[in-house]
């Protein structure tokens, strides 16, 4: 150790294997390797022209100068940040005649993603974006898609909804006749249906996973898991049930409710069940969250006009 005013400079790097492949221009004292600085100390090249190692972040000490080292830390951030790619199609040029501006461009972007959420606010036509996309995914890909729903809200979908909208080939189910394109239930009949004759579903009101117990919710995400197309939608979401959002992109197949718990979260206070959202990690987490959910409570959320 050096002193040098008064900061303190543990001349060190990222242990014996570094040590040898750099030569001399590293000097670390043997119980080092893979250990972190003490606190109020920093590790550095011995010949102060190279910028310290942060190995002990996941990239390797190149030896290069201090602005390389930046430029590879940063550069190993971008591999570390979670993405979730498209699995969608290029919808056509008219998703649907009757849309709105706002409503053609969040059902589109979710056509492109192939697996999403829409998170609308209540009015905002949730049942047309959904029946639009369950259209054109039987379209494209020549099969069915089943829209599970709570009762009230599946009848209503079937009988008034989708002839308001003309869109064709919709019927409300209680047990799969093996030809309607669009099939409507309730999830009390989701049993009575066999996922894999259908290309895409679509979660009605799909907040209420946030109310099914952990049984269902498994059942749900089991029986779906290998469905290419998923849809949920919601006028609800709970922005800070961090739980919900977790079961949604389980369904979804983005990740296991554990994996985004460990990725942006910590334990808060002393007990297990609390989570909190990392400070470092908030804008991470939300750009992760809208690479397969788009939350809107008024179309100027996405730059559009309100009062149409």
């Amino acid at each position: 150790r050096q002193s040098l005013g008064a900061q303190v400079i543990r001349l060190a790097c990222c242990g014996a294997n570094s040590r040898d492949r750099l030569g001399e221009r590293f000097h670390a004292p043997e119980d080092a390797a893979g250990e972190a600085p003490p606190q109020g100390e920093r590790w550095v090249c011995s010949t102060m022209q190279h910028f310290s190692c942060t190995s002990l972040r996941g990239v390797a000490c190149s030896g290069g100068r201090k602005e390389d080292g930046v430029r590879d830390y940063e550069e190993f951030l971008k591999r570390k940040q979670r993405e979730f790619p498209p699995t969608g199609f290029e919808p056509p040029s008219v998703v649907h005649p009757k849309m709105f501006d706002y409503q053609d461009a969040v059902t589109r972007w979710s056509i492109r993603r192939g697996r999403s959420a829409m998170f609308l606010g209540t009015g905002l036509g949730k049942s047309l974006c959904s029946l639009a996309w369950s259209s054109h995914v039987h379209r494209h890909t020549e099969g069915r898609v089943l829209m599970l729903a709570p009762l009230a809200v599946a009848t209503q979908t079937s009988r008034d909804e989708a002839t308001k909208w003309a869109i064709d080939g919709v019927k409300y189910l209680r047990e799969d006749d093996g030809e309607t394109p669009i099939v409507v239930t309730n999830y009390d009949m989701m049993d009575h249906f066999d996922a894999e004759r259908f290309a895409g579903v679509v979660l009605g009101e799909s907040s209420i996973l946030k109310h099914f117990d952990a049984k269902m919710c498994d059942r749900l995400i089991g029986k779906f898991y290998r469905t290419a197309y998923k849809l949920c939608e919601t006028a609800t979401p709970a922005p800070n049930d961090y739980t919900e959002l977790g079961n949604h992109a389980e369904f979804l197949g983005v990740c296991t409710r554990e994996e985004m718990l460990a990725t942006f979260f910590c334990h808060d206070g002393g007990t297990t069940q609390d989570w909190r959202l990392k400070r470092h990690a908030q804008k991470d987490f939300w750009r992760w969250v809208s690479s397969w959910a788009v939350m809107l409570r008024k179309p100027s959320d996405l730059g559009y006009d309100d009062t149409r």
